[in-house]
């Protein structure tokens, strides 16, 4: 057996063990989710986590943790994922990664796999996560954009979507838009709920047919790290300000008082995936240009923090 070190937030060490005959993969994913309880494995359902341990078990003989660098929710899709595993097989990267394609099912895809340095983390040594979220605003639906986008009916605004999340930039305290009970006043929390928004953006998109009615609205959001259901849950808070029910003012007031209760429910998880993953040397850009680099509507940015 062989050791390595690998670092998390803090600074702490994480001790990496794996059979000298191996070497460390980075798989980067897609996954259409509405068939998976998420991404992590769980005991009798089906996840992404199990569908690729199944891949790697058939292709490479043996039984494969995989670590992923985001963790998500039910009905979640992704574009970019990111994961690790350690793999003992004669096959080179190329064709390990078409023989797994070969035996994943139709809704998951690796569309890159390489091989790392054995220290490698997917979750650790990410920098920055990218989400997107979809909102078909339209009198009627789209069925060819049902599992990818919320449907809503009622006119938004998009320069009153943008002038709420942008009060999102920055480091903050966002309890107020996490779940699993982080928001929750007067309960004990296990972990922080403060993290760095470097950049924010709602994007108009026109659909292709030139005679339909609605158009695409596009949530972009790129950040540190994120609490469970939390763009979810700022999609959901915006759309209040985007439908002319609430204010800017009270986007602020809800980020700023830490408190569940006073949030909305989260928007549907279909119209959210996973963009990105970013890290420290890899081809990814180095600043925050690439969100806002196509559509219409405003957007902002925090470049300091992507230095």
């Amino acid at each position: 057996m062989v050791a390595s070190e690998g670092a998390q937030p803090g600074g702490l060490a994480v001790r990496v063990t794996a059979d000298a005959s191996s070497r460390r993969v980075r798989l980067d994913l897609a996954y259409d989710g509405a068939a998976f309880f998420g991404a992590q494995v769980q005991s009798g359902r089906r996840t992404v986590g199990s569908e690729l341990s199944v891949a790697l078990e058939r292709v490479t003989g043996r039984a494969i943790p995989v670590t992923f660098a985001g963790r998500t929710d039910r009905g979640v899709h992704a574009d970019g994922q990111v994961a690790h595993g350690d793999v003992a097989s004669p096959l080179p990267d190329e064709r390990l990664l078409k023989a797994l394609n070969a035996v994943l099912p139709t809704d998951l895809a690796i569309w890159r796999l390489q091989t790392v340095h054995g220290a490698f983390h997917a979750r650790y040594d990410a920098r920055w996560r990218e989400y997107r979220y979809q909102v078909w605003n339209a009198p009627v639906r789209h069925p060819a954009l049902a599992r990818q986008v919320w449907h809503i009916v009622r006119s938004l605004d998009p320069v009153a979507l943008d002038a709420a999340t942008a009060r999102l930039l920055g480091e903050h305290d966002f309890a107020a838009f996490a779940g699993q009970g982080l928001g929750v006043p007067g309960r004990v929390q296990v972990r922080s709920t403060v993290r760095a928004v470097h950049a924010v953006r709602w994007l108009v998109r026109t659909p292709a047919h030139p005679d339909s009615a609605g158009r695409v609205l596009e949530f972009r959001i790129r950040a540190n790290g994120f609490l469970p259901q939390m763009v979810r849950t700022i999609v959901g808070a915006a759309i209040e300000v985007g439908s002319g029910k609430r204010t800017p003012e009270w986007f602020e007031s809800v980020l700023r008082r830490r408190n569940r209760a006073l949030a909305p429910a989260p928007a549907p998880p279909q119209g959210l995936s996973l963009w990105r993953v970013g890290y420290a040397g890899c081809d990814q850009p180095s600043a925050v240009g690439a969100i806002l680099a196509d559509g219409q509507a405003g957007g902002t940015t925090d470049e300091q923090a992507e230095s």
